[in-house]
């Protein structure tokens, strides 16, 4: 099983270096990361191009029409996502090819670990992960919804396009989740982890950002996706 990893970036110099230092090890002869660049200002695609990896460019349009974008050009039958600020743990990349051994997987749900900040503000944030991740474990155990984390993740690309990729719209993974109702097959790994910078959280304040997300969540619920549409520099 080969796999295409898709990362957008914006100015990233200061994260992405670190992100793939971690993951260019992880892979495997048939392999390939997909640097998707918005055209930065600094060092990011030198940094990028210094690995090796693919990058292309898409005018800044939002993350997840980002990735979109990248997914296209990926040569494998499978897509994994990070963010620039997403390091992956040594085994990711394996952890993700064990579950698609099994040709009835259609995606993997991972979990991030929050740093940066002081202890009792990142148990907070860990134990938001940690409630999100097991929602979503719930949801589609109920077969509610298909939730996958577009910062740690993987999925067929076939089916990806299929339920119309990620939009721009904040909370993009809970919209695809809408769309992707009867994805189904998908594998909640706790042991498929990324750290993940809190940067987010310190820019615009975690209670603003959190009432941001289910506002979001809400209007996409109830089809109201403009009011989910935005510019993803207040959260990012």
């Amino acid at each position: 099983m080969k796999i295409s990893i898709i990362i957008p970036t914006l100015n990233e110099e200061a994260f992405i270096e670190k992100t793939l230092s971690a993951l260019k090890p992880q892979l495997e002869e048939g392999d390939e990361i997909i640097v998707v660049d918005s055209y930065s200002t600094d060092h990011t695609t030198e940094i990028a191009r210094s690995f090796g990896v693919k990058v292309v460019f898409i005018e800044r349009c939002g993350i997840g029409p980002a990735k979109t974008f990248g997914a296209k050009f990926a040569k494998n039958e499978v897509i994994a996502m990070l963010d620039a600020d997403g390091v992956p743990f040594p085994d990711w990349l394996k952890r993700i090819k064990m579950h698609f051994k099994n040709e009835s997987t259609n995606a993997v749900s991972g979990y991030g670990f929050y740093y940066g900040s002081t202890k009792p503000r990142i148990f907070l944030y860990n134990l938001f992960g940690l409630t999100t991740f097991q929602i979503g474990r719930l949801g589609h155990k109920l077969k509610m919804i298909s939730w996958i984390p577009p910062n740690d993740c993987a999925i067929r690309k076939d089916l990806f396009f299929k339920y119309g990729g990620l939009c721009n719209v904040v909370c993009e993974d809970f919209h695809f989740a809408k769309n992707a109702k009867r994805l189904g097959n998908v594998k909640y790994d706790s042991k498929l982890n990324v750290t993940l910078s809190d940067r987010r959280f310190k820019k615009e304040g975690f209670k603003k950002v959190l009432l941001l997300w289910l506002v979001c969540n809400f209007a996409i619920i109830t089809n109201k996706h403009k009011i989910a549409a935005t510019d993803y520099s207040i959260i990012r």
